[in-house]
């Protein structure tokens, strides 16, 4: 399925938060979390890996480009590491080690299409060959 994929945006949205319940499904400006994390990746024409534990996220974003994985009970506590749960994604779907695989948390509200196309954009003209990973922030000095 992804043996020539390129880039692909990993999207992990785990249900069970004990601080904000449901906090993957919440809306702000009538998308959810999740769903504003995938479409940045959508409209970069990256493709996209939904990960979750609950049937419901999955099912929420409606996207047929979109492919979607049951993440295993192991990788889905509180305790569980991102990098833990997105090698459960490569593992499981045969993503090549080729592939650039880039993570988006539906936590970043703030993330629009144009800060992943201009991570992007930046990321190809660097010589990929002096990097293996890239990480990106937002600096907020309220």
């Amino acid at each position: 399925m992804f043996k020539s994929s390129e880039r692909i945006a990993v999207v992990l949205a785990r249900s069970g938060s004990t601080r904000l319940p449901n906090k993957n499904l919440l809306e702000i400006g009538k998308k959810s979390l999740t769903l504003r994390a995938v479409e940045c990746a959508l409209e970069n024409d990256v493709e996209v890996v939904l990960s979750s534990n609950s049937q419901e996220i999955l099912d929420h974003v409606v996207h047929s480009s979109v492919h979607k994985h049951l993440r295993t009970e192991r990788n889905s506590t509180a305790v569980s590491t991102s990098e833990d749960s997105v090698l459960e994604v490569i593992n499981s779907l045969g993503i090549s080690d080729d592939s650039e695989v880039m993570l988006l948390q539906p936590t970043s509200p703030f993330r629009t299409f144009k800060t992943v196309q201009r991570f992007l954009s930046i990321w190809n003209d660097l010589d990929s060959a002096d990097f293996d990973s890239a990480f990106s922030a937002y600096a907020d000095h309220s």
